[in-house]
């Protein structure tokens, strides 16, 4: 339980339903460290010229099905980005997210929301590269391509449509200041210039080592560093 794995800090912090925030405005830092790729997606495939929807069925086991969308908000939200898929091509979409963001353009009077998380923009992530969408899942750390394995016991994802936040954003009055990879990102802020203070410093050599593995990880292009991205959004001018 989060409350009683934090308790020897209660007297600085404070938990507040989505509710109590909406009736009474706050100004803060939200950091969201992958958490929009574990919301609930809609996946859409292309047949015969039309988007269709895969649903799931169970008949002694799991199976997907394919028929019309649930809603007319998946196509208006391919098209708002000008994406048209090819025949057979699948994707997913997250409109959880969009409704996530009006709830915190409701109980965010002024600050910042900082998202991290893998995905990319809209012409990326649609692309016929990925041909067949996104979504996976994580079982003991493993990646697994089937998610209807592990039921129950394993991570299911979908990577972030970071163009959908942005747009979205804007709309409910935050300003975009800046989007960018994890590598990037973390070298502007100087964690170079950290390591290297780090490698200067009386620490055990062992503990160097482990800050320098613990660096390339999360900026080496072909991992971390290039498929995750920081994505920093302004509500005003000041914490009011």
């Amino acid at each position: 339980d989060q409350k009683e794995n934090l308790k020897k800090f209660s007297g600085q912090l404070k938990w507040m339903s989505l509710d109590e925030l909406k009736a009474a405005p706050v100004g803060g830092i939200i950091i969201l460290n992958e958490v929009i790729d574990a919301f609930a997606v809609h996946r859409v495939v292309m047949r015969e010229g039309k988007l269709c929807e895969i649903y799931l069925d169970y008949q002694d086991e799991f199976r997907e099905i394919e028929g019309p969308p649930s809603t007319p908000k998946l196509s208006r939200y391919l098209e708002r980005y000008g994406m048209s898929f090819s025949e057979g091509q699948q994707g997913e979409i997250n409109l959880a997210a969009l409704d996530w963001l009006e709830s915190v353009a409701l109980f965010l009077r002024s600050g910042y929301i900082v998202t991290i998380d893998y995905g990319a923009v809209a012409e990326k992530l649609y692309s016929v590269r990925r041909f067949n969408g996104t979504l996976i899942g994580y079982y003991r750390h493993q990646l697994v391509s089937d998610p209807y394995q592990h039921i129950g016991e394993q991570d299911i994802t979908a990577h972030v449509n970071f163009t959908s936040l942005v747009n979205k954003g804007e709309e409910l009055g935050f300003k975009t200041l800046s989007l960018q990879s994890q590598a990037k990102y973390l070298i502007s802020r100087g964690i170079l210039d950290d390591l290297d203070k780090i490698n200067r410093s009386n620490i055990p050599r062992t503990e160097k080592f482990k800050a320098a593995l613990a660096v390339k990880r999360l900026i080496m292009p072909n991992g971390m560093g290039e498929r995750f991205q920081v994505l920093i959004q302004r509500k005003g001018t000041h914490f009011a």
